[in-house]
């Protein structure tokens, strides 16, 4: 029994050296890592003398990680007209890109407005400005008959409606 309670209290001291050593070694975290981390509109990095490439590494290493993932989402809107709830999606989840169909698309000046207001609405929420996309996949065709064919695009293949 004696023996146990040596080896007990041995085993405990060990592991507790071990926690301290560890714990010793990690270094305390430094004041210019936390002062990269600091929120930076992409305007004041864009304006920064320095290469492209600085550039990119300084935006991202100031993105947290919200911004980092919405960037990866590109998302399509319905309507055709920019919306207070269509603004508080793309300022939530801080969309990297949206894509624009024929469903959003009237005229030039409509278009023009539509994209404007995501602009803005990037710009004033300090967002970077996402990647405007549109697919005009979807097509009006007249066939022979009268009639006009909705075709879209659809896994590879064709499809069309009456």
């Amino acid at each position: 029994m004696k023996q146990f309670v040596k080896r007990l209290a041995c085993g405990v001291l060990a592991i507790a050296m071990i926690g301290i050593l560890i714990g010793c070694s990690r270094e305390a975290p430094s004041t210019t890592a936390s002062s990269d981390r600091a929120p930076v509109g992409y305007k004041a990095i864009a304006a920064m003398n320095a290469s492209a490439a600085e550039k990119a590494d300084r935006s991202v290493r100031t993105m947290s990680q919200e911004d980092k993932i919405g960037q990866l989402m590109c998302i399509g809107l319905e309507g055709t007209t920019f919306d207070e709830s269509q603004k508080e999606l793309v300022r939530k989840y801080r969309v990297g890109g949206i894509v624009l169909d024929n469903d959003n698309m009237e005229s030039k000046e409509q278009v023009r407005a539509f994209t404007k207001g995501i602009r803005d609405t990037a710009n004033t929420s300090s967002l970077m400005p996402p990647f405007i996309a549109m697919n005009r996949e979807r097509m009006q065709y007249r066939c022979y008959r009268g009639r006009t064919l909705s075709c879209y695009r659809s896994r590879g293949l064709m499809r069309c409606r009456v």
